[in-house]
């Protein structure tokens, strides 16, 4: 199998050659410098967990009661969602994905998409943020009502994008 990729070809033994004519197949975004991935195992983010008990589950016992307190205060927000693994973590949908969450080093990264971050800006302002993406430290307690404030704020969002 060959991918078209900025006039060069990449084998699905990642070796890039020419081409000799382009071909019409799965685009890949390369990082030039970083070594390519099989193509075949290029997108495995639905595969990794069946559900959000198996993502809780790989992680030590101190970081699986933080999961599940940020599981709970999302579920209280929002009775109504649907757990799901999406892009490999954690999502709690409607209509659509209200948030996201994952673990990292020395964060869970609460993913809420970019309105809620500017709305509870001044909320936020001791947690380090993105454009769709909150810190919350590993060290530190869980800001438990403004998670909640915060999934509230997207079922609106979610509601009012439903109706159109």
């Amino acid at each position: 199998m060959f991918c078209f990729l900025n006039s060069f070809l990449v084998t699905k033994e990642n070796h890039l050659q020419k081409p000799q004519q382009k071909c019409g197949l799965r685009k890949l975004t390369v990082i030039l410098g970083r070594p390519l991935k099989q193509l075949d195992t290029l997108n495995k983010s639905n595969l990794k967990y069946r559900d959000i008990n198996e993502y809780h589950a790989q992680f030590p016992d101190h970081i699986q009661k933080i999961l599940e307190q940020l599981r709970k205060v999302i579920k209280q927000a929002a009775p109504q969602t649907i757990e799901t693994i999406s892009y490999g973590m954690p999502a709690f949908k409607q209509h659509k994905v209200l948030v996201y969450y994952a673990v990292h080093k020395t964060h869970i990264g609460f993913y809420p998409t970019s309105n809620p971050i500017v709305y509870f800006k001044k909320e936020l302002e001791k947690y380090h943020t993105s454009k769709g993406a909150i810190q919350f430290p590993i060290d530190q307690s869980l800001p438990l009502i403004l998670i909640e404030k915060i999934v509230k704020f997207r079922i609106e969002e979610d509601h009012k994008k439903a109706k159109k």
